[in-house]
């Protein structure tokens, strides 16, 4: 079987940004004067900024407060995510790797898309990735299927065994399930991750991006 395509998580996948995501939920909450979790921040990056509020909130706020919040984090996030977002250090030679390959990426992310577009941009990937998807493109989020969908759509991929999602969690694993393609678990910090995956089991489960590698290698032979 060859593999066509390879659809990215984007935090905590690509990027390390782990810190700054948490640190700009936790400033717009002293500036608003609320009290968060910053753990369940944490645990639950990669759902989009409303949901994470809303299970990390400690003070209640209406809907007009949490608009609000939105606002406010994104404009916090922006300020400082260029200073203190990092990327991995493996992805460049990864991605190049695949293009020489000739297999076709993509990011599938809860970013924003203009923000996507920005990170992109900023760490100069824009030529390695053939798609990506972000808020904005679509209806339902992760876990829904829409978003792997939709990047499939663009990519005119219509056989589901030639695609890989790679992500960091398990929300990422039941997007990948729901739209029918295996998942490639990896773990940045091999002391979390596995234990938040209760609902979806990974088809591999990888440390670093190399291994990726070494996966396509023996899907192919």
């Amino acid at each position: 079987m060859m593999v066509k395509v390879v659809l990215f998580d984007l935090d905590g996948t690509l990027i390390d940004s782990k810190k700054a995501i948490v640190k700009s939920f936790l400033e717009t909450a002293k500036i608003l004067h609320v009290t968060l979790d910053p753990k369940i921040i944490e645990e639950n990056i990669g759902l989009n900024s409303k949901e994470i509020l809303k299970l990390a909130l400690k003070t209640p706020l209406n809907d007009v407060g949490i608009e609000n919040f939105i606002k406010l984090r994104r404009k916090v996030y922006e300020s400082l995510w260029r200073k203190e977002v990092k990327l991995y250090s493996d992805v460049l030679p990864v991605l190049k790797e695949l293009k020489r390959r000739r297999i076709k990426v993509g990011i599938v992310s809860s970013n924003i898309k203009s923000r996507l577009k920005e990170i992109l941009e900023y760490f100069n990937l824009e030529e390695y990735i053939d798609v990506y998807i972000g808020l904005g493109d679509y209806v339902h989020a992760k876990p829904h299927p829409e978003p792997i969908l939709l990047a499939l759509k663009k990519l005119n991929v219509n056989v589901k065994s030639e695609v890989y999602y790679v992500g960091d969690m398990e929300l990422d694993c039941l997007a990948a399930k729901n739209a029918g393609i295996k998942f490639i678990l990896i773990i940045r910090d091999r002391a979390s991750n596995e234990q938040y995956f209760k609902k979806c089991k990974p088809d591999f489960i990888v440390y670093d991006l190399y291994e990726l590698l070494n996966i396509i290698c023996k899907e192919e032979k």
